[in-house]
């Protein structure tokens, strides 16, 4: 109608960590800490290309690999009020994920891993050490909104629903050409 055109679906997610089974860490597979200063610099690279190719739509939408880059650094800063844990192998930094805390809340930033890294297990401990953290900051709820194929789950929220999360909703994003 319109023009319209569904083009993928968005889902939002949530856990309720205090009734999720996490499991200990796997220190082998990465190690997971809170963000350091000298992540600063190389975070927002690694926030990009953590996104493709699931989030190329969105990477657009801020401009551009290189915009978004820019506009992300702050929010990796200490002062943006965001809680960032990233995941290391052999000290570098091949992962991240964080929130926001509001009250007995968190909303979720999702699960981002470099391509080389993928399907090794790390995005899996990723999920593991923000699940423990909302633990300990004592929060009932998070919540993801995450992107989804308009026939199949991306491989993001195959690992938000593994780990104990549920669909609460879904969207169908739609565009039109306006030439």
């Amino acid at each position: 109608r319109h023009g319209f055109k569904p083009v993928r679906r968005i889902l939002r997610i949530f856990w309720e960590p205090n009734r999720v089974e996490i499991g200990p860490p796997a220190e082998d597979i990465a190690q997971v800490g809170e963000l350091r200063p000298e992540d600063l610099d190389m975070l927002p690279s690694v926030f990009v290309k953590s996104l493709r190719p699931y989030w190329d739509w969105w990477i657009e939408d801020y401009g551009g690999g290189e915009r978004l880059k820019e506009i992300s650094r702050s929010w990796f800063e200490p002062s943006g009020g965001l809680l960032w844990l990233v995941a290391r192998k052999d000290g570098r930094v091949i992962g991240l994920t964080g929130f926001h805390v509001k009250g007995r809340e968190g909303t979720f930033f999702g699960v981002m891993v470099l391509p080389e890294h993928r399907l090794k297990g790390v995005g899996w401990e990723l999920m593991k050490a923000a699940l423990r953290k909302a633990l300990e900051f004592g929060l009932e709820r998070l919540t993801v909104y995450t992107v989804a194929y308009l026939d199949h789950l991306a491989p993001g929220a195959v690992l938000y629903l593994k780990s104990g999360g549920k669909i609460e909703a879904e969207y169908v994003q739609l565009e039109r050409d306006l030439l």
